[in-house]
């Protein structure tokens, strides 16, 4: 649809998006260049999948292409789309959503500009949140059970955490290509393989900048991993950069 999407559920009676017969899935939704903003307010997102129509296709079960958006108190669940919201050179807020049961990567933010707060990410089989070229400010999310990065920032983002709690993870905050981040509060336990990493994954991009505060980790693999000419700073200590094949690392499935 190329007209703005307007969802207002209430707290207890909440629009719900699923195939009308149990146990299917069905194709989700599609907002491309609206000229006014879209608004979810109380909605469910339940058992959806990519769209698939003839040659055009999308990565997400809910998409918005320069298509301002606002999502509120939502849910999404049971996704079987690559990403389960997935928002492209767009402005968008989203806050007090969760994200249960997603088989690849819960958010997924190319070049846009917006903020996430009060969320929570659980069950998600990729990323929770995985951000290209974008300007974002995270705050008040938590994060448990992610199969890869909790939150992944790429291709020259700027990104902005403050108060973070990540557990039962593979991996807390990436950074990566030309991206910097900050995070400020953040609670990290159980984290396979590293609670920070910053590294260059695509070689037309330069190293990535990652500083981190008033951090708390335990019962973790290592709390930083940093890749020669790139920068990791975890309370206020420089973590030592090492020669790191990263190639080699995203082969051996360890990072995906």
């Amino acid at each position: 649809m190329q007209g703005p999407l307007k969802i207002s559920g209430e707290d207890k009676d909440p629009v719900v998006f699923k195939a009308a017969v149990a146990g299917k899935r069905w194709g989700g939704i599609a907002v491309l260049k609206s000229d006014k903003p879209s608004s979810i307010f109380n909605a469910i997102f339940d058992g959806l999948e990519g769209i698939y129509n003839g040659n055009w296709s999308t990565t997400g079960a809910v998409n918005f292409f320069q298509s301002e958006v606002k999502i509120k108190d939502s849910l999404f669940r049971n996704s079987n789309a690559e990403d389960a919201l997935n928002i492209v050179d767009s402005k968008f807020q989203i806050s007090g959503c969760r994200f249960d049961q997603i088989i690849s990567d819960a958010i997924d933010l190319d070049f846009s500009r917006g903020s996430i707060d009060r969320s929570n990410f659980k069950k998600v089989g990729g990323d929770g949140i995985d951000l290209s070229g974008s300007t974002v400010e995270i705050r008040n999310v938590t994060f448990d059970y992610i199969g890869d990065k909790a939150i992944s920032v790429g291709e020259a983002s700027r990104v902005q955490i403050n108060n973070v709690s990540i557990s039962n993870s593979n991996t807390g905050v990436v950074s990566k290509d030309s991206s910097t981040t900050n995070v400020i509060k953040g609670r990290f336990e159980n984290i396979r393989r590293a609670v920070f990493m910053a590294y260059i994954k695509k070689q037309e991009y330069g190293p990535a900048e990652l500083t981190a505060k008033d951090i708390e980790a335990s019962q973790i693999g290592d709390l930083g991993i940093v890749q020669l000419k790139n920068s990791l700073t975890v309370n206020g200590q420089t973590v030592k950069p090492i020669s790191l094949d990263v190639d080699a690392l995203y082969q051996s499935g360890n990072i995906k």
